[in-house]
């Protein structure tokens, strides 16, 4: 069944299971569309005879109408029985009927989903939402009806669907995809041409495809014509996008939703420019004329011999092109030659260029067939310059290739890639003799002579490495152009030379002075002088502040040096020194940033600019120190993999990266097992299971974590066993197998408390405070939440008093005491302000949201969870999005808006199906079943409590399974009157007196009231 408002055809139609049925004359059918517009909503009779005949109502216009009623009334019951029946209350109307089947509240329900989605960060969702609204009206709306009315109505109508393709076009602009809609957009401002929101969306994708002049004409056109029908100019919001597309703004130009801040750049890894890159003009012409010739998905490969400038001039092009380039700015290092290290692997390179464009780890797949599959999609609207630099050969790359629809990707090799698909070729030969003598002048300086420049040139052959070499005195010629050997003891003092070998085993190819000053065994201040030195000498590079590298055939060069003329016992121990200073150094980061979340007596907090750097330093280098414990793992300091991988532990997990950590911690348990260190494997096993745990994978850190276990049991650590045990509580707690979980938990806290560990005993106070929560034992779960926080208290640690103090205002607010919740919830939040970390962040913002949920300020809250969610969404922790779903669900529930509350329940319910959340999918069940309730739809309200109770009782939620009766009692009573609700009220009733809970006197009441009333009634 199914009432058509909107079109095809004329006047108001109904369909039912592919058959037509007539509705009348124009003013029946208009009279219908009254009732249709708002399903269920009485209109008055006087009403809808001013609609109807306006100022010239017949004589017995009334008595018109009742027979029109009368005769829809039939036609309604012969079409589609009492499934669509026009009520009659006093002198109003009303037609009760389930909305879905009216085309206009199908579209309306879309659009209210869509708009609410969009704002909880799934523009994707939203834009699928529209279109099938959009789909769901194909013509015009009350089309031949008669009357003024309905002719306002129909405007009225046209300018709400205007709204939702507005919203939708945003949407599209906003994901980058401003080519597809640009004819969409032309046509659009044709019908409407005064129209200055269509004019402003098509006016910012012309200047995002680089067709800034056509904006610009367009914006004289509308002002004219503003002018010529309005006698006004353009308002405030078209004029100010005028400004900036004429002033060229950056900012216009970024994909808004790549966009990441006000103040934080876009992703940007390109090496810095070559200040003294010279030529090269021939190749320039060509990218350029490429561009021209094809705007979008521009592959090209710049090959030839080493030495002869490929990254040079890759980087150079990405620098002069960026400006049409908004989105993201990337540099990838391939390793196809770099001494220490193999080459990336193709998923190991599809990783590092999804992190770098912000693309969380745990949201990252596993496989290559899905991680290619996420570089496509993420690359497809993204403006971006992507340089892969010292690439194998293209089945290396092969995935990466021909997915970015609006972008460039540059590509340096040594093999050859004329053969492929879709890629365009510039083979870099030696620079020609004008380029090379300029080349060599510039960087020899105004003291070089004509004839110094000739030798110069005519010893390098023109290949640019050679003649930067050459010119810094660090290459002697040899018999022959071109035919030269490194030297480094031309010009470079002892300790230079010793320097220039000692940088060739740093196993990555940036430096630092510190890096420098471990490897040469020197001070600091020593150690810049000597880098600045190589700098002068053109064999080193500064990339960015502070940073330097070598060139692959340079940096060759001096490891293969420092192999044949050091010892073997020197090089081991500079590279140890290497290890030691990165151990050391992420270790004082790591303390640093734990007692600056949990300042005592003499401690400095998060303010402090020690802090603050050591922040940064873990922040720039947690990559290098993970690429150095590979390194390690892989030669003879198996223990300093193990090492540095424990201490980079708790900012990995701080700072979200758990599909790194997983990966660095899978490697220490190899390393260990090989070793034969049983006491590192049980360590690795248990941090392993930890990070398995973060991103959902409840099976797996079972597995690891009892592995873990066992190995402690056998070595007879008591301490370690109890951490074990009360992982596998933890993590057996968020798979809801709370009782199973409980008897670890108090395991764990008895082996704590016996061996002294405060910390350890206050985690397992504290996990086993929540368990019991779930099982609706509130006395013994304020009691160990009450201890766990009187022992972090003690210890100092800020961040687990914070969610302590989280946690009891969770139990006060299940009790109903919720004033003492918010009190709770408000000693936390000021902590975690004080706290830094994204986790501690969403947590903040998830409180403040229930905060103002319960003060009924629901559009705060949905702001404090929207926060939360892009927070857990760029770490990729799924669980408490699945969390913040239903808080968003449940507060548009309060605010009785149905359509946007299910969705969200959707999704919730979707999400912990993927991640296997009972609890998370018992409540969005719940939630899914109220809003049926809420709309009238009390027989499938049933259905989805009753499959929710058989969940409640196989979790065992006791407060959850209450709470269903209550609900399954309400449904009841609608349906088949009091008495066939007495005995979900009874089940409710026993379960709340169980749980101690104010709601069992208000059940109790009603039971009364029902015992108190007749038979009968």
């Amino acid at each position: 069944m199914e009432f058509r408002l909107l079109g095809p055809g004329v006047g108001v139609t109904l369909s039912v299971d592919g058959r037509e049925y007539s509705l009348g004359s124009p003013i029946q059918q208009f009279i219908l569309a009254l009732l249709l517009l708002e399903p269920g909503r009485s209109i008055a009779a006087e009403a809808m005879v001013d609609r109807v005949w306006g100022h010239w109502p017949p004589p017995k216009a009334r008595g018109n109408l009742s027979i029109y009623i009368s005769r829809l009334r039939g036609i309604l019951r012969t079409a589609v029985g009492e499934a669509a029946v026009i009520r009659t209350h006093g002198s109003t109307y009303a037609l009760e009927v389930d909305s879905k089947v009216v085309d206009l509240s199908r579209f309306r329900l879309l659009k209210t989903q869509a708009t609410a989605v969009a704002e909880s960060g799934d523009p994707e969702l939203a834009i699928r939402l529209l279109r099938e609204a959009e789909g769901v009206w194909p013509g015009d709306a009350l089309a031949g009806l008669p009357g003024d009315w309905a002719r306002r109505m129909a405007e009225t109508l046209a300018r709400e669907r205007a709204g939702a393709v507005r919203l939708r076009i945003d949407l599209e602009l906003r994901l980058g995809r401003h080519a597809e809609v640009l004819d969409e957009l032309y046509r659009l401002v044709a019908v409407s041409p005064v129209d200055e929101v269509f004019a402003a969306q098509l006016m910012t994708a012309l200047y995002r495809s680089d067709r800034r002049g056509e904006a610009l004409r367009l914006y004289l056109r509308v002002h004219r014509q503003l002018w010529e029908e309005n006698g006004t100019g353009p308002g405030d919001g078209l004029r100010g996008l005028h400004k900036r597309i004429l002033r060229g703004d950056p900012g216009l130009a970024v994909t808004p939703v790549y966009r990441r801040g006000d103040t934080e750049p876009q992703p940007d890894t390109l090496l810095c420019d070559n200040p003294d890159f010279t030529g090269r003009r021939p190749e320039m012409d060509a990218v350029r004329a490429m561009r021209d010739e094809r705007q979008s998905n521009l592959v090209i490969a710049l090959q030839g011999r080493p030495g002869v400038g490929k990254t040079a001039l890759a980087v150079h092009i990405a620098h002069r092109f960026r400006a049409g380039y908004p989105d993201a700015c990337l540099y990838l290092d391939l390793r196809a030659h770099a001494p220490a290290l193999p080459p990336l692997t193709t998923a190991a390179a599809l990783h590092q260029l999804l992190r770098q464009l912000d693309i969380p780890p745990q949201r990252i797949p596993s496989s290559l067939d899905e991680r290619a599959a996420m570089w496509r999609a993420e690359s497809a609207y993204r403006r971006a310059i992507v340089i892969l630099d010292d690439v194998v050969g293209p089945e290396q790359i092969g995935p990466l290739l021909g997915g970015q629809s609006a972008g460039l990707m540059l590509i340096t090799s040594r093999a050859p890639f004329d053969a492929v698909p879709g890629v365009r070729c510039l083979t870099l030969e030696a620079m020609p003799g004008e380029e090379a003598a300029e080349l060599a002048a510039r960087l020899m300086g105004p003291g070089a002579g004509p004839g110094d420049v000739r030798r110069v040139v005519r010893h390098s052959g023109g290949v640019p490495l050679m003649i930067t070499l050459l010119a810094g005195g660090v290459a002697t010629p040899g018999p022959e152009p071109g035919a030269e050997v490194l030297d480094a003891g031309l010009d470079l003092g002892a300790e230079e030379e010793l320097a220039f070998r000692r940088l060739g085993l740093h196993p990555c190819k940036e430096v630092t002075v510190d890096v420098a000053a471990a490897l040469c065994d020197v001070p600091p201040d020593r150690a810049h002088a000597l880098i600045e030195a190589l700098v002068a000498h053109r064999l080193l590079q500064e990339t960015g502040a502070g940073r330097y590298r070598f060139h692959d055939l340079v940096r060759g060069h001096a490891h293969d040096r420092a192999r044949a003329e050091d010892s073997p016992g020197d090089i081991r121990r500079a590279v140890t020194r290497l290890l030691d200073h990165y151990l050391c150094r992420t270790r004082k980061a790591a303390d640093a940033i734990r007692r600056a979340d949990a300042p005592g007596p003499g401690l400095h907090g998060s303010g402090d600019p020690a802090v603050a750097g050591y922040r940064k330093w873990m922040t720039e280098e947690w990559e290098t120190v993970l690429s150095l414990a590979q390194y390690a793992a892989e030669h003879e300091w198996r223990s300093h993999c193990v090492e540095l991988t424990r201490a980079m532990t708790e900012f990995l997990d701080t700072e979200g990266h758990w599909e790194e950590a997983a990966a660095a911690h899978g490697l220490a348990v190899h390393v260990c097992r090989e070793t034969g260190d049983r006491a590192g494997v049980a360590q690795a096993s248990l941090d392993l299971g930890f990070v398995r745990f973060r991103t959902g994978r409840h099976a797996e850190a079972l597995t690891h974590t009892r592995e873990a276990l066992a190995l402690c049991q056998s070595l007879g650590d008591r301490r370690a066993e109890a951490r074990c045990l009360d992982q596998i509580g933890f993590v057996l707690w968020a798979s809801a197998e709370y009782r199973e979980a409980l008897g670890y938990l108090e395991e764990a806290r008895a082996i704590h408390h016996a061996v002294g560990d405060v910390k350890g005993e206050a985690d397992a106070l504290g996990h086993g405070g929540i368990v019991y929560w779930h099982l609706g034992r509130y006395r013994d779960s304020l009691d160990r939440l009450s201890r766990a926080l009187e022992l972090y208290r003690r210890i100092g640690d800020r961040r687990a008093e914070a969610k302590a103090l989280n946690n009891m205002g969770d139990v006060y607010k299940r009790r109903g005491l919720h004033r003492d919740a918010v009190r709770l919830y408000q000693e936390s939040m000021t902590i975690f302000e004080q706290i830094a970390g994204r986790q501690n962040h969403a947590i903040l913002h998830n409180n403040l949201g229930d905060v103002h949920q319960y003060k009924g300020r629901y559009g705060d809250a949905l702001d404090c969870y929207r926060k939360a969610m892009t927070t857990l969404q760029e770490m990729g922790d799924r669980r408490n999005q699945a969390d913040i779903l239903n808080s968003i669900g449940k507060t548009y529930l309060d605010m009785n808006l149905a359509g946007e509350s299910v969705i969200h329940f959707e999704k919730a319910r979707g999400l912990a199906a993927v991640i296997r959340d009972s609890y998370q999918d018992l409540r969005a069940q719940m939630g899914i079943g109220d809003v049926h309730y809420m709309s009238g739809r009390h027989l499938e309200a049933l259905g989805v409590y009753q499959q929710a109770k058989a969940m409640a009782q196989t979790i065992e939620d006791p407060y959850q399974l209450a709470q269903l009766y209550v609900r399954m009692a309400m449904t009841q009573e609608y349906l088949e009157g009091k008495e066939a609700a007495r005995i979900c009220w009874r089940q409710a009733h026993l379960l709340f007196d169980e749980l101690d809970l104010p709601e069992a006197e208000d059940i109790d009441l009603r039971l009364r009231g029902l015992d108190d009333e007749p038979p009968g009634l």
